[in-house]
């Protein structure tokens, strides 16, 4: 039964070489090396020796593409958790020149609105101190300087923060 198997063995592998002729399995190295041990070509233990060889090379074969697998996967797995890392960090950056942004905005609009305040209050204070000047010399002219003519009405008006003064005469 051991034989049997044995020699499907190498019936799959002579069999899977010849399909695969990139891959073909290169067996003269382990024959090499079981002779050297001292197995005689030709014998079943010098079979066991080579099937034993050739399962251990395919093992390590496959444990060292298992070990590139995962370092390869590590790595990628690295880079993604950088990529990420500086995906938030790009984020939080934005974030914050936009509350930086929104911050000087509203500093510039309370700018803004208590400069306009002051203008107005400038304005105001400004034009009462011009209408307390103009408006009494207005509608309060000396008589000797002002005098009516005859069958004629004046108006005197004085603009609201007393910037102007209008005189207006009709005949009647």
């Amino acid at each position: 039964m051991i034989q049997i198997h044995k020699i499907l063995l190498i019936l799959y592998l002579v069999v899977f070489a010849s399909i695969l002729p990139t891959q073909a399995l290169d067996i003269s190295r382990f024959e090499a090396t079981c002779l050297d041990i001292g197995f005689k070509k030709k014998t079943e233990p010098f079979t066991d020796c080579v099937l034993e060889l050739i399962t251990r090379d395919k093992q390590e074969h496959l444990e060292l593409l298992a070990t590139k697998q995962k370092s390869y996967d590590q790595e990628q797995q690295y880079q993604n958790e950088v990529i990420t890392r500086s995906n938030e960090q790009q984020n939080r950056e934005l974030e914050n020149r936009r509350i930086v942004e929104m911050q000087r905005r509203q500093i510039q609009t309370l700018e803004n609105e208590a400069e306009a305040k002051l203008q107005r209050e400038s304005i105001h204070s400004v034009l009462e101190a011009i209408g307390t000047i103009v408006t009494p010399q207005a509608t309060q002219a000396p008589s000797s300087i002002y005098k009516q003519p005859e069958n004629m009405k004046c108006e005197t008006r004085v603009s609201p923060y007393g910037s102007r003064v209008e005189t207006t005469c009709r005949k009647y």
